[in-house]
């Protein structure tokens, strides 16, 4: 297995599970210090795990002749053993409008032109591998940014941003998820997607046995999210510290944990297909497959394989039953994201009441005569007025200073936004619900009446019943657009009087 971008991250937890599980690895990363020690720690992981020892060659994605000689030296390594997963992980966001020593845009560049010619020189690699084992995968690494709001964001492959136009492609932005660079990075992302779907396509018409898959992260603390654009020049995420910025992330979203579940399922699970679009679907590890959509555009790519593997009770890949799971999930991450932020803030509370006094006014320690009893109790106290600025329940203790009295607001203010955000995501699970039984009570009374309206067997109505039944207990990738339940029924079921249908 080979994969780039290992040095933090999603990729590096990669490298380490698949290790765990006993995998030969080839850790291809731009070389550095980071690189190095990523290598000897999954080395140490390889042999605890009795696997074999990783290879570590030299890739830097932002220079095509780097690529090129990464690729030669994995055809040495790997010639008579093939490989049977190339994961094109790597990726950088946000950077500057800046061209490579090629051309290219730096974003397009290394998250995916890089991987586009890599896939290219492995593709003998995993052809070999095919040969040998049944199968080998090439698994991409898109982003739930590749579909973008906003008047400067476009959801269809350009041409001038696959060209060799850097540093002339917007300019540059300071602003998180907005602007010039951000949209280059919306569309690398997305031709991460287009580049599998047309992968896809011709291997399948060509009958080959290599698969072609995209994942995606979510939204996680990874050096990409909090590191990546600082260092591009977002200039409203640089006022925002580190180890803030990863709270977030992982309180009103997923883990790198949970962010890597998609390439690795994609990677290593029996039940995969070529095709399949897979990531998180939110907090608590919640996953399920996407619907990949027909990406068209001017650079005349291959139009999307459509494949018939949609059930009625779909919506985003989960069943009714996954939906209320993550429903159930939402309360309990939005509980333990509070207990979580009421922990920092009665620190924080705690800290401000051992200053000395403010405007002349004693801190609350001195003011409720606290100042003396032990940490636990004082931290205690302090938990438990900031749990009440959260609830309409009443305490003693209150802000006796200015200071104090700011905290408080700032305090209230959290708990509105936290209290938006719960009530939100709690509204979208049950809309989803709603809309996900609505849809198949429709589809199961357009089925009645079909059968009705032809005076077909009640047998047959009940078998197709079934298979509704049936279909919608699992979880399942969905099309881009509603599909017809007959489309999918079983050829048993198709040359029984349904036959008539055709008519």
């Amino acid at each position: 297995m080979a994969v780039t971008g290992c040095t933090s991250g999603t990729g590096k937890i990669f490298a380490r599970v698949c290790a765990q599980k006993g995998a030969k690895l080839v850790l291809l990363n731009r070389d550095s210090l980071r690189a190095t020690e990523a290598l000897r720690e999954i080395s140490e992981v390889s042999q605890a795990a009795g696997a074999p020892e990783p290879l570590g060659i030299p890739c830097d994605l932002t220079s095509f002749k780097s690529v090129r000689e990464a690729g030669a030296k994995l055809q040495a390594e790997l010639r008579e053993v093939g490989l049977d997963v190339l994961c094109n992980n790597a990726g950088i966001m946000g950077f500057g409008d800046k061209a490579t020593e090629d051309g290219c845009d730096i974003q397009m560049q290394t998250n995916h032109l890089s991987h586009f010619l890599l896939t290219y020189l492995c593709m003998p690699l995993l052809d070999k591998a095919a040969s040998l084992r049944g199968e080998s995968r090439v698994v991409n690494h898109s982003s739930s940014a590749r579909v973008m709001d906003g008047p400067e964001f476009t959801n269809k492959l350009q041409e001038k941003y696959l060209q060799k136009n850097g540093g002339n492609l917007g300019g540059n932005s300071d602003k998180i998820m907005q602007g010039a660079n951000f949209v280059r990075y919306q569309q690398s992302k997305l031709a991460n997607v287009v580049f599998t779907y047309a992968l896809h396509k011709r291997l399948q018409d060509c009958g080959s046995k290599v698969k072609a898959l995209v994942a995606h992260p979510g939204v996680a603390p990874t050096q990409l999210s909090v590191g990546t654009m600082s260092a591009g020049g977002a200039s409203d995420l640089e006022r925002i510290p580190a180890w803030a910025t990863k709270l977030f992330f992982k309180l009103k979203y997923q883990t790198e944990e949970d962010g890597t579940v998609g390439i690795l399922r994609n990677s290593c699970d029996p039940a995969a297909e070529s095709g399949d679009f897979f990531g998180p679907l939110g907090r608590g590890g919640a996953t399920g497959a996407f619907d990949p959509s027909e990406f068209k555009g001017p650079v005349g790519l291959l139009k999307i394989f459509k494949r018939v593997a949609a059930r009625p009770a779909a919506v985003l890949g989960i069943c009714v039953r996954c939906r209320l799971t993550v429903a159930a999930q939402s309360v309990f991450w939005f509980l333990a994201s509070a207990l979580h932020v009421n922990h920092y803030l009665a620190i924080f509370f705690m800290a401000i009441g051992l200053q000395g006094k403010v405007d002349g006014r004693r801190n609350w320690l001195v003011e409720y005569d606290v100042q003396d009893t032990n940490f636990w109790d004082v931290y205690a106290i302090s938990l438990h007025w900031s749990l009440t600025q959260f609830t309409p329940a009443t305490n003693n203790i209150g802000a006796t200073n200015s200071i104090e009295r700011l905290f408080a607001i700032c305090v209230v203010l959290v708990a509105l936004a936290l209290f938006s955000s719960f009530l939100s995501s709690i509204t979208n699970a049950v809309t989803a619900l709603r809309a996900v039984r609505l849809d198949y009570a429709s589809q199961e009374a357009q089925i009645r009446q079909f059968f009705n309206e032809r005076n077909l067997p009640a047998s047959l109505l009940a078998q197709v019943k079934a298979f509704m039944r049936l279909r919608s207990s699992a979880i399942r990738r969905v099309l881009e657009q509603d599909v017809k339940l007959l489309a999918e029924l079983p050829d048993a079921l198709k040359k029984k009087p349904l036959g008539s249908l055709r008519e």
